[in-house]
């Protein structure tokens, strides 16, 4: 037998006929999670790629290469899903969505954004001193007489050495990605401006939204036909690195 007990709301308080509608005591609604919980557990995940990231070069060191590509030397497909250059691709997409969100809200719901110079900054401060020490001192190291291999200092100082074929994975070879990541934040700062001003005069925001999307698509396809005519087309090797390494090639994610 089961009972169901109701709570019966009183007829009066304190003497004063009680509203009808005034409701018994009621859950507090749940709210949904806010933009910025959102953000930091995609910070969680963009911590997990940078980490696989470091896990994947230090694994690199026991790859083969040749004009095929890459070859582990685990034959496991499912270790070398988690372990391999897509994890960097992930941390690029990650780190492109949190980046370019507050472009994206100022192009499609008129937001605000900082300045370009302001982000520059704080991403130098963050980046360039310490890259800058520890280039210089792997090639102070390599280099112990003068004047040494000077065009790989200046290469790697200009984060240039990505188009250089025998140099790109010289003297710290993960910078190779470094060398995009800041390519990526000098394209940010000229693109994101011209995104929220050519999303300024349209009225529906259904057609800012295609707007933002359709550049989204031409960042993305580029690069994607570029490696495909490389590959399948003009038949480059794996081994041209500035070809399938390059902001031509990487800047789809």
């Amino acid at each position: 037998m089961s009972t169901v007990s109701t709570a019966v709301a009183p007829t009066a308080v304190n003497g004063r006929p009680r509203p009808k509608d005034t409701p018994a005591t009621s859950p507090p609604a749940k709210a949904a999670p806010s933009a910025n919980r959102r953000n930091a557990e995609l910070q969680g995940f963009r911590g997990m790629a940078a980490l696989l990231t470091v896990v994947f070069h230090v694994w690199q060191q026991y790859f083969t290469y040749d004009r095929d590509g890459a070859h582990s030397p685990v034959p496991n497909r499912y270790a070398n899903a988690l372990v391999s250059l897509e994890v960097i691709d992930l941390f690029f997409v990650l780190s492109a969505y949190l980046l370019t969100l507050s472009y994206a809200r100022a192009a499609i719901d008129g937001g605000s954004t900082r300045p370009g110079r302001v982000f520059l900054f704080r991403r130098a401060i963050r980046i360039v001193p310490l890259y800058f020490l520890a280039i210089s001192f792997i090639w102070a190291t390599r280099n112990p007489t003068l004047p040494g291999e000077w065009s790989d200092l200046l290469r790697h100082l200009t984060f240039t050495q990505v188009f250089d074929r025998e140099q790109i994975f010289y003297t710290i070879g993960p910078t190779w990605s470094l060398s995009l990541e800041i390519m990526f934040y000098l394209a940010m700062v000229v693109l994101g401006p011209l995104a929220v001003r050519a999303c300024r005069p349209l009225r529906r925001r259904a057609s800012r939204v295609a707007v933002c999307a359709a550049g989204c698509a031409v960042l993305y396809i580029g690069p994607f036909v570029w490696i495909a005519v490389a590959r399948y087309g003009l038949e480059i090797p794996h081994t041209e690195w500035p070809v399938y390494f390059g902001p031509q090639a990487r800047f789809g994610g």
